[in-house]
């Protein structure tokens, strides 16, 4: 679960995992969309992190700066809007291991937008975002199962 809803992730190591300051990215693809009488909205978000482990015994600190963009999207009575947000930010989080094979990872990470992009009823803008936005994200990672060896 993450900040656009149900998320798929995948982690890719590019150090050796049992570095003390192991390595990786962990792109990650989500969303979400609601509709009923011909009302819809859509949430879609792609997320690019590059990971800093520091190790805690079993546990780890995650840090790492990411590449975020958001697409919206809306739509009513033959009339549609979109709207896409790229963002530059960093996260920081906490790996824990809770049993044998079963992490969790609560995550919290500030974006900045850099500039969105958008349609209304397919004439296209680009509009600036202001610089003092700030965006708060929260996340918690459930893994299960065991690295390969």
């Amino acid at each position: 679960m993450g900040s656009s809803g149900i998320e798929l992730t995948g982690k890719f190591g590019l150090t050796d995992r049992d570095a003390q300051m192991p390595i990786s990215i962990a792109p990650a693809v989500g969303g979400m969309a609601i509709g009923a009488g011909g009302t819809s909205v859509s949430v879609l978000a792609v997320h690019v992190p590059v990971l800093f482990g520091l190790r805690m015994g079993e546990n780890q600190v995650v840090l790492g700066p990411k590449f975020h963009v958001w697409s919206f999207g809306a739509g009513a009575a033959g009339s549609s809007s979109s709207a896409a947000i790229w963002s530059l930010g960093a996260s920081v989080g906490y790996s824990a291991r809770v049993g044998g094979s079963v992490r969790l990872i609560p995550e919290l990470a500030l974006v900045r937008p850099l500039f969105v992009v958008g349609s209304a009823d397919g004439a296209s803008e680009s509009v600036g975002v202001d610089s003092s936005g700030i965006l708060l994200q929260v996340g918690l990672g459930i893994v299960i199962g065991k690295a390969p060896d």
